[in-house]
């Protein structure tokens, strides 16, 4: 919070988050597809997957992580506040470290029943110097799916009701949307998870 209020006069011009060269690049593609959904397609157009990078090969946004949900983020922002693409991709990349915590707190809250402990382990695992250290990989600081998807796997033992089934659903599009590699981390979480608490 300190490093956000000192940086925050540089949000909306060349303050971006992370060093080196992957910032630039997480953010044109976060402007590519911010661009996409202006342009009012959506991703199951395949020309929403042309954007322009390694010519002539189609469907270049698909070849990594594509960002939809940082880049439809970035696109209701700007429309909604009216403000430039700098400021919503830094106001996109600090909602990620709140959702993190926040999701965190909430699954550490259910196996362990601590608000204390909850409040302080979900703190230390959501700013950890690991997502601080990512913050040049855009969608490596998208890590909330992973406590949601987890979340909802214990929910769901516990209580049967079909909002918590939709939530577990929901978790895995974000992750799905957001970042592939926790995509695929988290399926495997929730296997080892549900074979838990079933044997």
């Amino acid at each position: 919070f300190p490093t956000a209020w000192l940086l925050y006069p540089h949000f909306n011009s060349e303050t971006i988050p992370g060093w080196g060269s992957d910032p630039y690049f997480c953010t044109y593609i976060i402007e590519q597809v911010f661009s996409q959904f202006e342009s009012g397609l959506n991703p199951f157009q395949d020309k929403f997957w042309d954007i322009g990078i390694f010519y002539p090969a189609p469907r270049a946004l698909a070849f990594s992580d594509p960002f939809i949900l940082q880049g439809f983020l970035v696109f209701l922002i700007r429309n909604i506040f009216q403000i430039n693409s700098a400021l919503s991709i830094n106001v996109v990349f600090i909602f990620f470290f709140l959702l993190n915590w926040t999701w965190t707190y909430l699954f550490y809250l259910e196996i362990t029943k601590s608000k204390i402990g909850s409040l302080l382990a979900s703190w230390l695992w959501a700013f950890s110097l690991f997502h601080l250290s990512q913050s040049a990989h855009f969608q490596n600081t998208a890590a909330f799916g992973i406590p949601m998807a987890l979340f909802f796997t214990f929910r769901i033992f516990r209580n049967k009701q079909l909002i918590y089934k939709i939530g577990f659903a929901v978790s895995f599009f974000l992750l799905a949307t957001s970042n592939l590699y926790y995509f695929i981390f988290s399926e495997i979480a929730v296997c080892l998870t549900i074979s838990y608490k079933l044997f």
